[in-house]
């Protein structure tokens, strides 16, 4: 599951972000984040949390060289949907904000590391008015933290 930059919770204010990562500390889900998450972030409680999680996978690039080196953990998964996504999540933007840039950054990297659900607190650029049913058309699982525990406690039985 990759985490938007919202999810950190430095604080533990959040219950479903709790038990997310209870569910990730005993080995059922792995959290991810970005590379463009740590960008985004400020204060050091949050940046500290946030360092905790594990960041995508590097990503194999065949015939690209220097981006990254054929490893045991790099891969190749899905497509780079950047350009597809953008228009979803901010259909009325000529030009992106360097905040609706690491948006479209954080769903294209998800997407392209294979991660399940993007799990966000913000429900106005990924949920609402829509996007997150035309997100879904083209596979991405946008889920807030409470539609995640939801979804996977229904899936899997798991206690709260």
């Amino acid at each position: 599951m990759s985490l938007d930059t919202g999810c950190v919770n430095a604080k533990r204010a959040n219950p479903h972000l709790n038990l997310l990562e209870r569910w990730a500390d005993e080995g059922h889900i792995t959290l991810e984040r970005s590379g463009a998450f740590l960008a985004e972030l400020k204060g050091y409680l949050r940046r500290r949390k946030a360092e905790a999680i594990a960041p995508h996978r590097p990503v194999w690039r065949l015939g690209v060289p220097g981006l990254s080196e054929l490893g045991i953990n790099t891969f190749l998964a899905g497509p780079d949907l950047g350009h597809e996504v953008a228009p979803v999540l901010f259909p009325t933007a000529a030009i992106l904000t360097s905040n609706q840039a690491a948006d479209v950054e954080h769903l294209r990297q998800h997407v392209i590391t294979g991660a399940d659900v993007f799990v966000t607190l913000n429900e106005r650029d990924f949920i609402r008015r829509g996007k997150q049913d035309r997100l879904r058309r083209h596979g991405i699982w946008v889920l807030t933290p409470q539609g995640a525990t939801q979804l996977l406690g229904e899936l899997y039985g798991w206690d709260a």
